[in-house]
């Protein structure tokens, strides 16, 4: 009993400071799928309406850790058939203030990829991610990032689609 009461203890004074933090964020872009060399017929390269949700943890003002889910949309690919593929990613966060209000930041990780195609089981595939992009800090709570990120997804090891996202979004600090 003594241990459950200092842990609920040591939690109580250890999550204010863990989550100063923390942060969480949405997307909205255009996803440029690139099939070329996939060997999918009817469709070279097309475009597709991403979505995502991110969250984070800033260990300090340059350096974060951030998870990101991003559903990177569905295309016709010919003969009513689609493709639609969605990423989860891992990566760490190297960021720039130009001051108080402006960041530029890069990225890099890690990236699993699930890719769905009329008439096919779905497919996984992991891989690396990087991005780039900027932040302006509207309040000290809540920023607006504009992003640019690249995904390689696939049907197995030796199908690439190649994925290019630019997305606008909005994160919130606690």
């Amino acid at each position: 009993m003594k241990k459950i009461a200092i842990a609920v203890l040591l939690s109580a004074i250890a999550a204010p400071v863990f989550a100063e933090g923390m942060y969480a964020g949405v997307n909205l872009g255009q996803n440029k799928y690139d099939f070329a060399g996939a060997g999918i017929s009817g469709a070279a390269k097309d475009t597709s309406t991403v979505v995502g949700i991110l969250g984070g943890y800033a260990i300090n003002k340059n350096f974060a850790a951030e998870a990101a889910y991003t559903s990177l949309g569905s295309v016709d690919v010919g003969g009513g058939n689609t493709v639609k593929s969605s990423v989860l990613s891992l990566s760490g966060v190297g960021s720039f203030p130009i001051n108080d209000q402006f960041s530029l930041f890069a990225k890099v990780g890690l990236a699993q990829s699930k890719v769905e195609a009329t008439g096919q089981a779905s497919k996984t595939k992991s891989g690396t991610t990087f991005g780039i992009g900027g932040q302006y800090n509207v309040t000290s709570a809540i920023g607006i990032r504009v992003g640019y990120d690249k995904y390689k997804v696939g049907a197995n090891p030796s199908i690439d689609i190649n994925t290019s996202v630019m997305s606008v979004g909005g994160v919130f600090k606690f």
